[in-house]
């Protein structure tokens, strides 16, 4: 018998994150996403965050559609956006120039 729970899709580029400072959420819905342009998608996530590089002094993350690996980021986002589905965001541990952190990936949680 199999047990129903969350099935993780995980998206995006996988980064070697290996900075001790990159932080995590848990599973939370996508907050305010503003595409700027410069190439950045900023946006919130009201999940819970472990501690943020000392660089991320603003509490959004970033995605840089600049890349092919950001806009496939980007559109994931848009669709677990459009659909109300938590995601779970994992950073880099750097902020590329900015005060918010840079996301490595994140996985879109799919209810069975």
């Amino acid at each position: 018998m199999q047990k129903a729970g969350l099935l993780k899709v995980v998206t995006g580029a996988f980064l070697c994150a290996t900075s001790a400072m990159a932080s995590s959420t848990s599973s939370g819905t996508i907050v305010a996403p503003i595409p700027v342009n410069n190439g950045l998608i900023y946006f919130q996530h009201n999940g819970s965050r472990t501690t943020p590089p000392a660089c991320a002094t603003d509490p959004r993350w970033i995605i840089d559609t600049s890349t092919t690996g950001g806009l496939n980021m980007y559109a994931g986002l848009l669709s677990a956006a459009m659909a109300g589905q938590k995601i779970t965001v994992y950073g880099t541990g750097t902020c590329n120039g900015t005060t918010s952190e840079t996301v490595a990936y994140f996985s879109i949680d799919i209810l069975p």
